[in-house]
C-alpha cells in the first residue's frame, strides 16, 4: 500500500515523531499513557511543575468560548487608553471621550496603579474570589457592560488575535468563539414584525420565519455581513504576523463563530436573532452554529425557555431537512442553575429539572453549555445520562466558571458523574479574561480537584475535537470510539508521519477528521518527549 506524508494539518516539526502506543494495563492504558501519568503522579504535590507539564498537553478544542469575555483585561485597558476613553468610580465603566466632570482619561492607569486595580476589580472576578457567592455571580454578569464600548468592529481583529495566542500558548489548536454576530438589529427587526401576544406553534414560526427572510431590510441586512467575519479573522492573523518569520504560535489555531442570542430579550428578538444567524450560516462558512447567552435564572429568560427551545428546534429541524441548506449546529447553554439564584417558590425551583432535557428534545442541541444542574434533573428523570449519551450530546464543562458563579467545585460538580454514565465531556474557558486563567487552569482543576487521569484528560481532548462544528466527518467509525477508525484510514497507524492515499484523501475531504488527526499527531509528539 502505497504511503503519503501528511503534512497539511500540523507543524513540520512533529512529523519526525514515532511512539509505542499498544496497551499493556489492564484498563487498556498504552505505555506512553502510563509514563505519562507517572510523571503527573511524581508531580503532584508541586502546583508549578505540575502546571508546566498539563500546559504542554494537547487540548484539541475551546467549544465554549465567549470572546467578549475571553480577551485579557489588560487588552482592553490599553485599547482604551489608545481610543481614548474615559472612567469614573465607582462602577469605572468605559466611555468614549473627550472626558467630562469627574470622568479620567483610562490612560492615566499606565501610571496610577490605583486607577488600574479598580479598573480590573470592577471589569473583572480580579480580587472577588473570596466574596459571597451570589456576590461573585452578580459582579460577573455585570462586568460586560463596562468595557464592551472598547470592543468596537475596529479591536474585534485584536480581540481575535488575543484569543488565538492564548490558545496556542496553551497547546489548543481550535476554538468556536461565540459572538453576537451583529444580530442585535435583526433582533429588534423581528421584534416589529412579530406580535407579542401570538401562540408559538411549529407552522406559525415557520410562517414568520419565511415573511422575514423575505423582508427587503432583512436581506439588506444579512447582504452587508457577508465576508465581514472571514475578514476579522484575516486581520488577526495579519496581527500575529503569520506567514513570515515572526508568526505568533496563534497562527496554527483554526477558529469559527458561533452567533448568540440574547434571551433576557423578548422571544421575538431571540427569534429573529436565531433567523439570522441560520441565514448568516448559509453564506459565511466562519458562522458555524447558533447559541443562547445571558443569565438563564433572569425572569424573561424563564418565563420564554420552553417557547425559545421550540424555536431554535423549528429552525433546526426546517434546516437539516433542506439538503440545498448548509449544516447549522446547535449549542445550548442550559442547565447553568443553582437553587439560589431562582425565585424561592415551587415554580421558581422546578426549573432546575427540565433545562438540560428541553434543550435536547425541544432544542435539538447537539452540545449543552454548563449543564451544571443535570444531577437535579436526574431526579425527575433518571434516564437523562443515558438520552445524553445515547443522543451523542456532549457536555461543555468550564470548572472554574463553575466554581466561581455557581460554587459547584470538586465532587460537587457532576463531571464526575457524567464521565461514569458516558456522557461525552470537553473541558472549556468560558470567560478566561473575566476569570484572569486560562483552559490550563481548568486542566488544573481537573486533575487536583476532579481526580481526573491522563487517559481520561485525553478523552476529553479527543471529544473536543469530534464534537466541534467543523464540517465534515469525523475520523471515528462510531462516536466517541478512537479505538473504531473510519474504513479509509483503519490501516494506517494514528500519529505517525506517513499515511495511505486513502486516509489521505479521506483527511483532506473532511475538515473535521483533518483536525482530529492533527490533534493525534500532537498526542503522539507529547507522549514521546515526557521521560
Amino acid at each position: 500500500m502505497k504511503k503519503l506524508r501528511l503534512a497539511f494539518v500540523w507543524l513540520p516539526a512533529l512529523l519526525a515523531c514515532s511512539c509505542d502506543d499498544s496497551p499493556t494495563s489492564s484498563d487498556g492504558s498504552s505505555l506512553a499513557e502510563q509514563r505519562v501519568q507517572l510523571r503527573l503522579d511524581v508531580l503532584g504535590s508541586n502546583e508549578s511543575s505540575l502546571r508546566a507539564v498539563l500546559q504542554q498537553i494537547p487540548k484539541g478544542a475551546d467549544l465554549h468560548n465567549h470572546i467578549s469575555g475571553a480577551v485579557a483585561i489588560e487588552k482592553f485597558i490599553q485599547w482604551a487608553s489608545e481610543d481614548g476613553f474615559c472612567t469614573e468610580g465607582p462602577a469605572w465603566m468605559a466611555t468614549p471621550g473627550p472626558c467630562t466632570g469627574t470622568q479620567v482619561p483610562i490612560a492615566n492607569a499606565s501610571t496610577d496603579a490605583q486607577l488600574k486595580a479598580n479598573i480590573l476589580s470592577s471589569w473583572s472576578m480580579e480580587g472577588h474570589a473570596q466574596d459571597a457567592l451570589l456576590d461573585r455571580h452578580q459582579h460577573f454578569f455585570a462586568t460586560f457592560d463596562k468595557f464592551d464600548p472598547v470592543m468596537g468592529d475596529a479591536r474585534y481583529p485584536y480581540g481575535i488575535a488575543d484569543v488565538l495566542s492564548t490558545a496556542a500558548k496553551n497547546h489548543q489548536t481550535y476554538l468556536e468563539l461565540m459572538r453576537s454576530l451583529d444580530s442585535w438589529d435583526m433582533g429588534e427587526l423581528v421584534e416589529k414584525l412579530m406580535p407579542e401576544t401570538d401562540a408559538w406553534t411549529e407552522s406559525y414560526l415557520l410562517e414568520k420565519r419565511a415573511q422575514i427572510i423575505a423582508n427587503s431590510d432583512f436581506q439588506k441586512y444579512l447582504d452587508g455581513r457577508t465576508t465581514k467575519f472571514r475578514d476579522q479573522v484575516a486581520a488577526a492573523r495579519t496581527l500575529l504576523k503569520c506567514g513570515t518569520a515572526e508568526a505568533d504560535p496563534g497562527c496554527n489555531v483554526d477558529v469559527r463563530f458561533v452567533m448568540e442570542s440574547y434571551r433576557t430579550k423578548s422571544k421575538q428578538f431571540v427569534f429573529g436573532q436565531w433567523i439570522y444567524g441560520f441565514e448568516l450560516a448559509q453564506r459565511e462558512p466562519a458562522v458555524v452554529g447558533v447559541n443562547i447567552v445571558s443569565p438563564e435564572e433572569d425572569a424573561v429568560s424563564l418565563q420564554n425557555y420552553s417557547d425559545e427551545m421550540l424555536a431554535v428546534g423549528v429552525l433546526s429541524k426546517m434546516n437539516t431537512a433542506d439538503p440545498s441548506r448548509k449544516p447549522v449546529h446547535v449549542s445550548l447553554h442550559a442547565g447553568e442553575l443553582i437553587p439560589d439564584v431562582l425565585p424561592q417558590t415551587p415554580e421558581g425551583q422546578n426549573h432546575l429539572t427540565y433545562h438540560v432535557d428541553q434543550a435536547v428534545e425541544m432544542g435539538m442541541a447537539e452540545r449543552i453549555g454548563h449543564g451544571t444542574d443535570i444531577v437535579s434533573e436526574s431526579g425527575k428523570d433518571p434516564a437523562i445520562f443515558d438520552q445524553l449519551r445515547d443522543r451523542n450530546v456532549l457536555i461543555e464543562v468550564s470548572l472554574k466558571s463553575s466554581s466561581l458563579l455557581l460554587g459547584y467545585e470538586g465532587d460537587r460538580h457532576p463531571l464526575g458523574t457524567l464521565i461514569q454514565k458516558g456522557v461525552p465531556v470537553a473541558l472549556s474557558t468560558d470567560d478566561q479574561g473575566i476569570f484572569r486563567t486560562n483552559i490550563t487552569d481548568d486542566w488544573m482543576l481537573a486533575v487536583t480537584r476532579n481526580r481526573l487521569n491522563y487517559r481520561t484528560l485525553k478523552k476529553l481532548a479527543r471529544a473536543s475535537v469530534e464534537h466541534s462544528f467543523l464540517p465534515g466527518k469525523s475520523l471515528w467509525a462510531e462516536p466517541n470510539r478512537p479505538d473504531r477508525v473510519v474504513p479509509e484510514c483503519a490501516r494506517d497507524n494514528l500519529g505517525k508521519a506517513t499515511v495511505s492515499q486513502g486516509c489521505l484523501d479521506y483527511v483532506q475531504a473532511n475538515e473535521r477528521a483533518a483536525m482530529q488527526w492533527k490533534l493525534e499527531r500532537e498526542i503522539a509528539a507529547f507522549e514521546l518527549s515526557v521521560p
